[in-house]
């Protein structure tokens, strides 16, 4: 049984919306359809797929940030997430399902978590030292540096005693933290310094999160691109509530639909189309949990770019400028069950995320 976290620890734990989809796919679209983007055709046939793709997120859209609003009663929060310089980059091996954050002067992010109530303040983080992602892991190895005013905290990947961190304020001491006790620092009694280190960990998590989303999006509309084209949108349902045992106003079982919208204008899905996710009471039901998320709103995926080289490879896919992937009112709610077969949702634990980012995956 998972133990309910804090209201501003769970919001970090609960916006993965890859396991909506329970695709079991790491497979990025290659239609080798027509659209706006895409360049030649390598001869025909299904378009190869690389093995390593370098992807790049950039959250500025018009001067508009990722957000994330949760509330711990009687405090409400917002974070805005900026990407320092014009990009978060990295590599993801599409084989393994790793990834990397590339360190850099400008590989980071610009955090405002006072845009609601105070919070944690304003502070930066750069990768000092590339991050190793394993798939549905820990980091194995490297270091960022989290900046507010005069204060610099090092956050540096360790495997001993333990796997976790060391975290060390204006260059004094290391303090080693398991990750479970590193990411538990967030919304307790902690030190405002480690309470920001450990955002700023939660933070880099929720967008590693949003590329497995992208990634599994994209698959998605691989998978599912001939029904597309014929009915334009395809609805699946979500897991379902016992018989009469939803939460009060909400539905026995909700769904989750893609639609797409031709914006190239020549009937086929490809470059240059819109794609737009509806959430409706889609509950991801995880049966040896007693605390599981529902999800409402809508996630717009505009400006698709696929890109196919004269060796038919897709050398460039993703949501770029000037639409990219934008969240509006995405409410993550958690659902407890407590007594057995009794499901219940407090509203002060909902979460909202608005705006969003725009992402590649190239050569």
């Amino acid at each position: 049984m998972k133990k309910k976290k804090n209201g501003l620890l769970r919001a970090f734990w609960y916006i993965c919306m890859a396991g909506v989809f329970a695709l079991g796919l790491m497979t990025i679209i290659s239609t080798g359809g027509g659209g706006g983007d895409d360049v030649g055709s390598g001869g025909g046939g299904t378009p190869t797929l690389l093995d390593v793709y370098d992807y790049f997120i950039d959250t500025d859209l018009a001067g508009e940030y990722l957000t994330i609003s949760l509330t711990d009663p009687p405090d409400t929060f917002t974070i805005s997430v900026k990407t320092l310089g014009r990009w978060l980059a990295g590599t993801f091996n599409r084989v393994t399902g790793a990834y990397t954050l590339e360190s850099g002067a400008e590989r980071g992010a610009s955090i405002d978590s006072d845009v609601g109530d105070t919070l944690l303040g304003s502070f930066n983080i750069t990768v000092i030292a590339s991050l190793q992602i394993p798939p549905d892991n820990f980091p194995t190895a490297g270091s960022f540096e989290v900046e507010y005013g005069t204060d610099s905290t090092i956050v540096t990947v360790v495997d001993v005693p333990a796997d976790g961190v060391t975290l060390s304020l204006n260059g004094g001491p290391a303090q080693h933290f398991t990750w479970a006790a590193f990411e538990d620092l967030f919304g307790s009694a902690a030190d405002d310094w480690q309470q920001r280190a450990s955002l700023s960990f939660l933070l880099l998590e929720f967008m590693f999160e949003q590329l497995d989303f992208v990634v599994e999006t994209l698959g998605f509309i691989g998978d599912h691109e001939d029904e597309l084209q014929q009915n334009i949108t395809v609805t699946e349902n979500c897991d379902a509530f016992p018989q009469g045992a939803a939460p009060q106003g909400f539905l026995e079982q909700g769904t989750h639909a893609l639609t797409w919208q031709d914006s190239s204008g020549n009937g086929e899905v490809g470059g240059g189309d819109n794609f737009t996710w509806t959430f409706t009471d889609c509950w991801d039901n995880d049966p040896n949990d007693d605390f599981d998320d529902l999800i409402n709103g809508t996630v717009n995926l505009g400006s698709y770019t696929e890109v196919v080289d004269g060796n038919n490879r897709v050398t460039r896919v993703g949501f770029e400028s000037p639409e990219g992937v934008v969240f509006t009112n995405l409410v993550i709610s958690e659902v407890e069950e407590g007594p057995p077969g009794t499901f219940t949702i407090d509203p002060n634990d909902d979460v909202t995320v608005n705006n969003g980012f725009t992402i590649v995956f190239t050569e």
